[in-house]
């Protein structure tokens, strides 16, 4: 077999053994080839091979990609990814000027466990897209410049079917540079702008250019500096005595955001607060530099100081002496300011008995948003007083140990008093990145009585598919029905959209990363549990509970009537890190963690506890919330399973599958179906139907179900060879038994391209065996039904242009 790369794609001379072969050697080899029209053969005789790249489950790869290609996780599009994933790939675009495009048509990760870091440029260290986890399509996103790279971390409980995602190479965005838009305006929602040396070469001496960028779109823009090729932010791209200056506004009269010039860190990103940024660069007569790479966008303008305030916890402790020190906030407006408000000076003292100090969360109050916020200022004393500083913290996600956002360590002894100053210094804009799309912001205080101003924050939303939504059961109102004494297996990726815990009322102070469950009693009895994490020991997860009812509600829950907020090993006590409801193992057990003996009968216990709570007798009919909160960051979800005795046993009713919706829309000249269901039993797979007429159906996909879940689940699949016109399309389920059941009917309209007139397959003879209006792709998939043997085909066409138009289909 002659095979030939043109272009990234592979052209191979072959007859049909040989198209199988190498069918078998690509899907041997971990590329699996899900769509048959890679195979289609040209009639020059030559095919084109689309690519398909998994994810490695470990170490790192790169590779060269073009349109058509596609990308899976590292089962491929025929099976799941494993446990103990870290594998990271770098795509890069085989067409120089050209970015990389990848639209989603699958994605299946489970949620709060396994999670894809999407990054925007060639490695890790380049600026982060989104955190995806959960079920549900991150859509399409585009690399700025020529390449992307991907991670994905899984941890060691469960597995999914991963995702499929279509690679395409689109132009890049507009290019600019200050020497040629000397002096100009320039409207633009998207584009990268450059020194005069553009991407290679370096500036010229003696330059003076400025150039104003506005937004195209009525809001504000965005700058964020990226490293210039071959070196990292900050690098020495700006030289000696040269000086790159950014001003918040028309032109260079508006105030001064900052100037970058030689060593110079910070900031790395800037928004105008006016809807335009203006650039002047000036450099010496000698020693020039690479200059810089600056992708501009447009987003929300930052909002001003106003709305509700919210104050920063103040004191040596926060809520039953943990670091909590006020309940998380779900918003997407209002003020942030330390203890003393706007006017008054911070406390001393504050969070002295931690290492990190108080903190408190800020979550969007909108599904699919991030919060951002942004300083109007920031006065915090530098002095040390007994080994501790004065010093601010800005948190990407909802608990005290997530990790810094950029420049949100360590902020202490700055002195800021505009936006446009704070921003300068490189604080702010912060946005989350986190999947809880929440903020926590953490502060200490000496106790020199040496106070400052503090500082004035805004807070607001911003889009991020990679968010929160509305239907998971962080939140209360989506809480997972109990069917039986079934184990339930869970995760959480954040605190979800309605603050729900009651630090006054419950001994759960906070919540981090929460799930929710509806519990209905058939039959009276005792009740209890058990959750275990599947991260234990000393440094694994640490799980609170409490429970609510009988028959409350999520808008009146009340005062929790078990609860327990124990650090579940502290000092080794607590190998497994379990908690739950357990009468005798809170009678037999004692981490006396606190100085004295906590075993023996209890209904609630604070961080001194030993993680146990006594069970609890029901009566037929009644209702209970439990809510589950991880108060650690990351982690690997847990278990929960049920003790349920003298006769209590749980009722729900289970449709083999209860379907939420399916639903077709046209995708270029492909078919996206989704569908979403509320719950599933016993349910092994989907099957999804294709028919022009809604007489004779043809199957073209199987895809697994969740066998049994409690949670929302989402679909997706992407049909790459639609009927022109209408398709129409038919979704069923098969059980774990066998058994068969349709669920819904959708269609949807696709000016795909077609022949528009008969056409017949024939052997290579020239024997004609069927005739059908079909495109070419839809001959591919239909020819691999058909009751002939493998081997080729040929495909003859009439058209008015030309009359007998041949391709070879190989069926395998």
């Amino acid at each position: 077999m002659d095979c030939t790369r043109f272009g990234g794609k592979i052209r191979c001379s072959c007859c049909a053994v040989e198209a199988l072969n190498l069918y078998r050697m690509l899907n041997f080899l971990g590329n699996r080839l899900l769509p048959l029209s890679a195979f289609l053969l040209a009639f020059d005789g030559l095919p084109s091979l689309a690519l398909n790249f998994n994810m490695p489950a470990s170490g790192s790869v790169s590779y060269s990609v073009n349109t058509g290609d596609y990308f899976y996780d590292s089962g491929g599009p025929g099976y799941d990814y494993t446990n103990n994933e870290n594998g990271t790939i770098t795509f890069h675009s085989s067409v120089s000027g050209m970015c990389i495009q990848f639209s989603f048509f699958l994605f299946n990760v489970q949620e709060g466990n396994d999670y894809l870091y999407v990054y925007d440029g060639p490695d890790a260290t380049y600026p982060l897209i989104g955190t995806y986890t959960r079920i549900g399509s991150p859509g399409t996103f585009s690399s700025s410049l020529g390449s992307i790279t991907f991670r994905f971390t899984s941890n060691s409980s469960q597995t999914r079917i991963g995702w499929g995602a279509t690679i395409s190479l689109v132009p890049s965005m507009p290019v600019y540079d200050i020497k040629n838009s000397h002096t100009q305006t320039i409207s633009t929602c998207g584009a990268i702008f450059y020194d005069s040396g553009l991407s290679s070469g370096n500036y010229a001496a003696n330059e003076l250019y400025w150039v104003t960028f506005s937004s195209s779109s009525g809001n504000c823009i965005q700058a964020l500096l990226y490293a210039p090729a071959g070196t990292s932010i900050p690098s020495s791209a700006i030289n000696t005595g040269d000086t790159l200056r950014v001003y918040d506004g028309p032109s260079t009269a508006s105030p001064l955001i900052a100037a970058y010039y030689s060593g110079s860190k910070t900031p790395t990103r800037w928004l105008s607060s006016s809807g335009s940024l203006t650039f002047r660069f000036r450099s010496n007569a000698s020693n020039h530099g690479s200059g810089w790479t600056i992708i501009l966008s447009c987003t929300s303008c930052p909002s001003t100081p106003g709305g509700t305030t919210y104050l920063q916890p103040a004191g040596a402790n926060g809520y039953q002496n943990t670091a909590c020190g006020a309940p998380m906030v779900n918003t997407c407006s209002g003020t942030i300011t330390d203890n003393g408000g706007t006017l008054a000076n911070y406390s001393s003292g504050i969070g002295t008995n931690w290492s990190y100090g108080l903190y408190r969360t800020f979550c969007p109050a909108q599904q699919l948003t991030c919060l951002r916020l942004q300083f109007y200022e920031i006065k915090i004393n530098g002095a040390t007083h007994a080994g501790k500083n004065d010093v601010l913290r800005i948190l990407n996600g909802p608990t005290q140990y997530n990790i810094p956002l950029p420049n949100g360590n360590n902020i202490k002894g700055v002195n800021c008093n505009s936006y446009v100053q704070c921003m300068g210094q490189g604080f702010g804009p912060y946005v989350s990145t986190d999947p809880s799309g929440c903020i926590t912001v953490v502060f200490q205080s000496n106790n020199d009585n040496l106070t400052d101003a503090g500082w004035i924050g805004t807070l607001d939303c911003v889009p991020c598919p990679f968010g929160p939504v509305s239907s998971a059961n962080t939140d209360c109102i989506n809480a997972v029905p109990i069917c039986s004494n079934s184990t339930v297996t869970d995760a959480s990726v954040g605190p979800g959209l309605i603050s729900e815990g009651d630090p006054i009322n419950s001994c759960v102070v906070a919540e981090n990363y929460t799930s929710w469950y509806r519990i209905t009693i058939l039959t009276g009895g005792t009740i209890g549990f058990t959750i275990a994490p599947f991260k234990t020991g000393i440094t694994g997860d640490d799980y609170d509970f409490a429970l609510f009812g009988p028959n409350s509600s999520c808008s009146a829950l009340g005062p929790p009537i078990r609860c327990s907020y124990a650090w579940t090993n502290i000092g080794g006590a607590n190998p497994n890190n379990l908690t739950g409801m357990n009468s005798a193992n809170n009678a037999a057990t004692n981490t006396n963690i606190c100085g004295y003996n906590n075993s023996g009968s209890d209904i609630s216990e604070d961080v001194c506890g030993n993680s146990w709570v006594d069970e609890l007798n029901v009566n037929a009919g009644e209702v209970y919330y439990l809510m589950i909160n991880k108060w650690t960051s990351g982690g690997d979800g847990f278990t929960l399973s049920w003790h349920l005795s003298n006769g209590a046993s749980l009722n729900c009713m289970l449709l083999p599958v209860e379907l939420l919706h399916f639903s077709c829309e046209a995708a270029g000249n492909k078919n996206l179906l989704t569908w979403k269901t509320a719950s599933e039993l016993n349910n092994d797979f989907f099957i999804v139907e294709r028919s022009a007429n809604l007489e004779v159906f043809e199957e073209i996909a199987r895809i697994p179900g969740k066998t049994t879940s409690l949670l929302p689940s989402e679909y997706f699949l992407l049909d790459p060879a639609p009927f022109p016109g209408f398709t129409y399309y038919r979704l069923s389920q098969v059980d774990l038994n066998g058994h068969k059941q349709f669920l819904q009917l959708s269609s949807c309209y696709n000016e795909v391209p077609s022949l528009h007139q008969p056409a017949l397959l024939c052997d290579l003879t020239g024997r004609p065996l069927f005739s059908d209006l079909l495109t070419k792709e839809q001959w591919q998939h239909r020819l691999q039904l058909l009751p002939i043997p493998a081997g080729c085909y040929l495909l003859i066409a009439q058209s008015p242009l030309r009359p007998r138009l041949v391709d070879r289909l190989v069926k395998f």
